[in-house]
């Protein structure tokens, strides 16, 4: 198990606005990937989740601090670990960095649904596998 995974990535022609900086509705996309790569990293995907342990997880908060610009070309690293463990909830801590300089913080919560979308406990299978 890896607390905290990094992804490498680079800053597209698709990412950037009229300004020819990236966009500030990209670093959603790109937490979410590290989102998605932390839990690879870890055994899980979110189809394992809902077919074996029957859980679902949906974005509930989206802290996201800007801190810096970003430009096309600009190769970025992306830091995911999970800062807190709640009942129904999880919270992660990512980073967005470019050459070493923080240009982005969060704190993403996510609650797990049962297959009604309802708030459900966090599997214990689950917990284990990210604490």
């Amino acid at each position: 198990m890896e607390k905290n995974k990094t992804l490498e990535t680079k800053v597209t022609d698709q990412d950037v606005d009229f300004y020819k900086h990236a966009d500030y509705s990209n670093y959603l996309k790109w937490y979410k990937q590290g989102h998605q790569d932390f839990l690879e990293s870890n055994g899980l995907s979110f189809q394992e989740m809902q077919e074996n342990y029957g859980v679902k997880t949906f974005v509930r908060h989206a802290d996201v601090e800007y801190l810096g610009q970003l430009f096309e070309g600009n190769n970025i690293s992306i830091n995911t670990s999970v800062d807190k463990i709640g009942t129904t909830s999880m919270r992660y801590n990512q980073l967005i960095t470019c050459e070493e300089k923080v240009v982005s913080k969060a704190k993403i919560t996510v609650v797990f649904t049962d297959k009604y979308n309802k708030p459900t406990k966090v599997p214990d299978e689950i917990r284990q596998l990210l604490s």
